[in-house]
């Protein structure tokens, strides 16, 4: 079967997966031992392909692999995983693990559709359900230098029939933006046509803001008018020698400052839970201007945040302990005090000494009874 035939009929069945392999151009490369994209496009060696000939439900298996891994973005939260284990293999010599390609293997062949199958030795583990990918790299992180030399073995022949990871070092900055849109564009057409599988479904939900930001933040909430955006013309003119249109107006949020906690006790499902919330406030406004930073110990310089596109050009860091006084004093070097200054965090960190003049919102999903000196607690759950 070909790859447009197998497109077309993974379309049909599982729009969702479809809709993502439909925006990616193929190529075909022998350079390269199987399949893989590059954020780009995908790359298939023919005769990896062809040897599933007779065997249909391999070859969308092996698409739809790689569309999860755009779906999960593991070709940009891989760039940080650079880590390999050898792995000692029956002859005696050494084999490279990749830690997080075959971390992402083992998330990325969890969504796919139980009437597909993988290539035989294909990395699935019903332990890593729901499991974050980043949860299952720290897993085999540990379980990978006890295993025996046939475990090794195992693992090398079966990452011989897996996707290029390879191929995600040629990943442009930019392309994570593009693949933003795809993915919602393939979950409104996997919703309409009803056809979103339940553990696809789950992870949607999960992504949707939990929280009414216009009702939380209505008290910093400015009135604007902009006399370079127009309405339609005013009926009430119409005939007349002239023709006034109706200025538009709305509501603008201007400006907020927001601090992600990325420290080591966070998860990767409650940062994806922030970044939902944030999408929340992005979309809640006419306008909205804040500065976003991600903080452990240190915090990242401000970045501009005014539309939900902006999240996608955001490379997410962090990983140590926590200390919620940098982002404060990153607002010091500001000409002005924000409006609000939001904090996604688990309130598991060492405060400033001073409590800030502006209003503070630390916005927590636990229920461990911490506090704060300064600011109110906001607890929702993801």
């Amino acid at each position: 079967m070909t790859i447009s035939t197998a497109k077309f009929r993974i379309l049909n069945s599982y729009p969702f997966f479809g809709t993502i392999l439909f925006n990616l151009p193929v190529k075909e490369d022998k350079t390269i031992a199987t399949i893989g994209v590059d954020g780009e496009s995908l790359f298939y060696n023919p005769d990896f392909w062809n040897q599933y000939n007779k065997q249909p439900i391999i070859q969308m298996g092996l698409l739809m692999h790689e569309a999860a891994h755009l779906f999960l973005k593991h070709l940009w939260r891989g760039r940080n995983c650079n880590e390999i284990i050898m792995g000692k293999l029956p002859d005696g010599s050494l084999f490279p693990v990749k830690l997080f390609n075959l971390a992402a293997d083992y998330s990325a062949n969890l969504l796919i559709p139980h009437s597909y199958n993988l290539p035989e030795n294909a990395f699935i583990d019903n332990k890593y359900i729901n499991w974050e990918t980043e949860r299952i790299y720290e897993d085999l992180k540990k379980s990978i230098p006890k295993m025996t030399a046939n475990q090794i073995k195992q693992i090398a022949e079966a990452l011989k029939k897996s996707s290029d990871g390879d191929l995600w070092k040629k990943i442009k900055n930019n392309s994570s933006e593009k693949w933003d849109r795809v993915i919602k564009q393939a979950f409104e057409t996997a919703i309409q046509r009803g056809k979103l599988p339940d553990n696809l479904k789950r992870l949607y939900d999960e992504s949707q803001p939990k929280e009414d930001w216009r009702n939380i933040l209505q008290e910093f909430v400015q009135p604007f008018q902009d006399d370079y955006s127009f309405n339609p013309a005013d009926r009430r003119f119409i005939g007349a020698d002239f023709c006034l249109p109706d200025l538009q107006s709305g509501e603008k949020l201007d400006w907020v400052g927001i601090a992600i906690d990325t420290s080591g006790s966070i998860n990767q499902k409650q940062i994806s839970a922030f970044i939902g919330e944030i999408k929340g406030i992005l979309s809640a406004y006419d306008k909205v201007k804040a500065k976003i930073t991600f903080c452990d110990v240190k915090a990242t310089p401000f970045i501009d945040l005014e539309e939900i596109e902006d999240l996608s050009k955001i490379e997410i860091k962090g990983g140590g302990g926590t200390s919620f006084v940098e982002p404060f004093n990153l607002v010091k070097k500001e000409d002005t005090e924000p409006l609000i200054f939001l904090y996604f965090t688990d309130l598991q960190g060492a405060f400033p000494s001073k409590s800030p003049e502006y209003p503070v919102l630390w916005i927590i999903n636990n229920s461990n009874g911490l506090k704060s000196p300064f600011g109110k607690i906001l607890n929702y759950k993801i």
